[in-house]
Parts: structure tokens; sequence; C-alpha cells
């Protein structure tokens, strides 16, 4: 049976939506004593979680300090949660860093500043952003959970789930109703599992053992993101044209016009409100301009509606 334990640190309903992102893991070593990791935040989180997983040797604990946008979070490696695999220690710890998020660039820094060996398997950043017009119930589990060869865990959905695994190398099934998913990685690596369904979600193992860090579920309900694009020319000029038609206001309009690939036109626009109308006259056209498209994205507290438009 699967060895470990995979905890519920937060869950319950919240009005805004959640955004998960997930990085790959690192093997220190004489050479690698620090890493960093950017990411961006769409706006202010109200809540924000880092869990980083590791796996260390058993003799000793190294001196590791973690660093976020320039605070340090801690002087000492101190896990949550350690599980003892083959002579090995696997550990996950759990920040709540709420009052140091910001919008935009954020930067997070492992520094190992003693000898003893250590391995960085995943990073996960669970961002809360705030938002009256979206409702969003949740469930974030977190830890270290083992399953040995043809090993099963049954998880369960409320709508969609993210799953982070990983290690030195393995692979997984994962099996819902309505879909398969597969899941590998190597050499210290992790992998993200992005599940769209509802209901009863088993992960098999297809490897002599996987390691699952991370498990969220989330159920959100929001208004749609209606975005209307128009590309057409007038007296040798290239117009671009959009309507919010959405109900609600966007936190941010991105315009991408690129000619055979290539961006010729970019620009945010923030906030956007209901029924705003957006309008450039971005280029002239000339012979030979082939392959024109628009690319459009609309975004309200992380949840994105991208739509291309061609001229022609």
């Amino acid at each position: 049976m699967p060895k470990g334990d995979l905890r519920t640190f937060d869950e319950g309903d919240f009005d805004g939506s959640l955004e998960v992102q997930s990085f790959r893991g690192i093997p220190f070593d004489k050479a690698k004593r620090s890493v960093n990791y950017a990411f961006e935040l769409g706006k202010k989180p109200a809540k924000l979680y880092v869990i980083a997983s590791a796996e260390r040797d058993l003799k000793s604990m190294p001196k590791l300090r973690i660093w976020f946008n320039d605070f340090s979070l801690s002087r000492e490696f101190k896990p949550n949660i350690e599980l003892i695999e083959d002579r090995r220690m696997l550990s996950t710890i759990i920040y709540d860093i709420s009052p140091f998020g910001k919008e935009g660039r954020n930067e997070l820094s492992f520094v190992k500043s003693s000898m003893d060996p250590l391995s960085l398997l995943s990073l996960v950043v669970v961002a809360f952003y705030p938002d009256q017009d979206i409702k969003t119930k949740y469930s974030l589990d977190a830890g270290m959970m083992i399953l040995r060869e043809n090993e099963n865990l049954e998880l369960e959905s409320i709508g969609r789930g993210i799953l982070v695994m990983g290690g030195r190398k393995g692979s997984a099934r994962i099996l819902t109703e309505r879909n398969n998913y597969f899941s590998s990685y190597y050499n210290y690596e992790s992998d993200e599992v992005e599940i769209h369904d509802d209901g009863k979600v088993n992960v098999i193992s297809e490897s002599e053992y996987i390691a699952i860090m991370f498990y969220g579920t989330f159920s959100t309900k929001s208004p749609e993101i209606r975005l209307n694009p128009q590309l057409s020319t007038k007296d040798g000029n290239l117009l671009v044209y959009v309507k919010n038609e959405s109900e609600v206001p966007l936190d941010k309009v991105i315009m991408n016009l690129t000619v055979n690939g290539i961006t010729k036109f970019f620009k945010v626009y923030s906030p956007v409100s209901p029924n705003q109308e957006l309008s450039e006259k971005v280029m002239q056209l000339t012979n030979g301009v082939t392959n024109v498209n628009l690319r459009v994205v609309g975004i309200k507290s992380g949840i994105r509606v991208v739509i291309d438009r061609p001229l022609g």
C-alpha cells in the first residue's frame, strides 16, 4: 500500500480564483550551491503558499537558507513532513508567505551553505487572487506519498485538479471516469498533471516508485470572459479593434499583432470596463505582407481567455 502522507493544509470557499505554478527541482553539488525561481503574480494575492520538496541524506540536516524577494524566510531547513525511503530522507515544507507577495515579478531563492547532500525535487506556488465576481471551492494537500510499482492512490477532484510528482525517475498513469493522463520525470525533476474532470482520480505507479508531493483540487464559478477582436484595413493602414463584451471588468486585455510570426504591435490595457472598446492604427501595410494575426488575451484574477484573429 502507499507509504507516507498527504495532508490538507488549506480548504474552504474563497471569493476569487486560485493559480498554481510548479517548477522543476535541481540537485545541489559542490559547484551548484544556489538556485533562483522567478514567477509572475497577476495581482497582489490575498494568500500565497510555497511548497518545497527535497531529498537529503539520513545522517545530516543540510544548512539551507530560503529567500523571498530579498526577505529571509528561513535560516534553517525545517520540513513539515518527512519520510524515510531507501536510506534517504524525503522532505516537504510548506510556507505561508501571504504578506510578502506582490503583483508582477517575484523571486524565490534557495542557498545551501553546507556540504551535506541535498536535491530539490519540486517547488509549487499557490496564489489566491481576490475577486467578488468569482467563487472558488478548493482543497490543497501537500506532503510526501510513495507509490511502488502498480500501487494505486485514489484522490477526489471537485472539478479541476493539479497533481505534482517527482524524484529521481518515475512514471504514472492518472485515470478518471472520462480521461487517461500520463506523467513522467527524470533526474530529480518533477512533473505537473492538470486534471479536467470531477469525481474519482486514480494514480497508478508504473515505475519502481513515484513520489507525490502536492495535490490541489478546485471548483470555480466565474462570469464568462467575452471579447470581440477585429482586424481590418483602411486607406492602406492596418486597424485592430477589441470590445470587452463581458458583464464584468477585466484586469487586463493584451493585444499582440504578428506578421509572419514576428511581433509588430504589443500593448497591455488595464483595467478594461464592460463594453469598453479598444482600437489602434498599428501599421502601414506594404506589398508582400502575409500571415497577419491578432492575438487577444483577456485576464481576470488569473483566469485567461485567448483569441486569435487572422487578417482575411
